[in-house]
């Protein structure tokens, strides 16, 4: 899902520290490479900065900047198979305006020429109220073959790389799955129903509205749109705004109309009811707060923890019935001897409702979008509870 053209700042390096935790859409300067849907690695990478248009080189002084595809980082420039980004930092005294990073790269070593991909970006001035700074693609994975080998799993033999990353795949949608949120910002555009109040539940959490249409319709097609002016709406989105999280505006996602700019488009300080009539294109997703004061969040550390748990837990291949059971099931054991390798497994008092494993479901749980909240549609407000309205309002 492609986000608007990445920023990156004067003197702002494109690698964070934490660069190496995918799923957190703060890594300006990458590059996927897939094959069949697939993603695949390439044998050798480089690139250059240039100025857009024009076209002059500025990073490096000459030549290409090699990238190391085939160490991970922080000791090459890999994250994942087929997933890989540029090191480089923006010149305090570098001019804004638009540039472009030139890839170039060969699938196989033996190619007889460079394939080229050019993505454009642009460097601006930090300023608090540039809020594009350090977002680019969203991933959809909350681990990265890097996270895995980390922990220990480093024979390629063993563990191979494309196993991990379908594990990976699996493990971020079934975490999804789970919990019926997604834990990254993904920009899309929403239709809701209005409800002729001035309350609007959204289905998914808030990171920030851009912009907020009401829609005519005429026998299902659209006949025109009108568009809000977001003075007069107020957000919930204060866990990344104000750093408050209680009550916490991502268990109930809304927008409130409010008369301060005095929107002609909106009727008696309403939305107005009807089928999809409502456009709402923004940021969304569940993210915590960030210490580093980045505007959009990162994807919570438990989230991630959970995601390498489920990909350790499935490493070991079908016919590995030792192994496969030993992670899968440890949990369970009461008692073991090393000698003759006997032990003994108890129904645990606390199963998990979904892999059956504790630590891992408690997480899961924790995470889960509320009970019905999501299912709340036209003229919900007035069906709220009392104390759920208190709470939240």
């Amino acid at each position: 899902m492609a986000l608007q053209k990445p920023k990156l700042a004067q003197g702002q390096p494109n690698i964070p520290a934490e660069i190496n935790q995918a799923g957190q859409a703060n890594i300006p300067l990458h590059i996927f490479f897939t094959e069949a849907g697939r993603p695949v690695d390439v044998a050798v990478l480089d690139f250059t900065i240039n100025t857009d248009p024009g076209g002059t080189q500025i990073f490096p002084a000459s030549g290409q900047q090699a990238v190391v595809v085939d160490k991970f980082f922080p000791d090459g420039e890999k994250l994942s198979r087929g997933f890989y980004v540029a090191k480089y930092t923006v010149a305090s005294t570098q001019a804004v305006g638009a540039h472009e990073i030139r890839w170039r790269y060969k699938r196989v070593s033996t190619d007889p020429s460079f394939l080229t991909k050019n993505v454009k970006f642009d460097i601006v001035i930090l300023d608090a109220s540039d809020r594009e700074v350090d977002l680019t693609d969203a991933t959809g994975i909350y681990c990265t073959e890097n996270d895995i080998r980390s922990e220990g799993f480093q024979d390629i033999a063993t563990y191979p790389s494309d196993r991990i990353m379908d594990l990976i795949e699996s493990a971020s949608r079934l975490i999804e799955r789970f919990t019926g949120r997604w834990f990254e910002p993904r920009r899309m555009t929403l239709h809701v129903n209005g409800d002729g109040t001035r309350r609007l539940l959204l289905p998914v959490e808030i990171i920030e509205i851009h912009e907020m249409r009401l829609l005519t319709r005429t026998a299902f097609q659209i006949a025109g749109s009108d568009k809000v002016d977001l003075k007069d709406v107020i957000v919930y989105n204060r866990h990344l705004t104000q750093g408050f999280i209680n009550p916490d505006d991502r268990d109930l996602p809304r927008v409130e109309y409010v008369i301060i700019g005095g929107s002609p488009v909106l009727n008696a300080s309403i939305w107005p009811r009807g089928n999809q009539n409502i456009q709402i294109t923004g940021l969304f997703g569940y993210t915590d707060p960030d210490p580093d004061a980045r505007p959009y969040g990162i994807t919570p550390k438990p989230i991630r923890d959970v995601c390498k748990k489920l990909v350790i837990r499935e490493l070991p291949f079908m016919e590995d019935f030792e192994r496969r059971e030993d992670r899968q099931r440890r949990f369970l054991i009461t008692s073991e001897r090393l000698g003759n390798r006997s032990f003994s497994m108890a129904e645990h008092p606390n199963l998990g409702p979904f892999t059956g494993d504790p630590e891992i479901d408690r997480i899961l749980l924790e995470y889960k979008k509320p009970f019905g909240i999501a299912a709340i549609g036209e003229g919900a407000w007035d069906s709220i509870p009392a104390v759920l309205e208190s709470t939240f309002l």
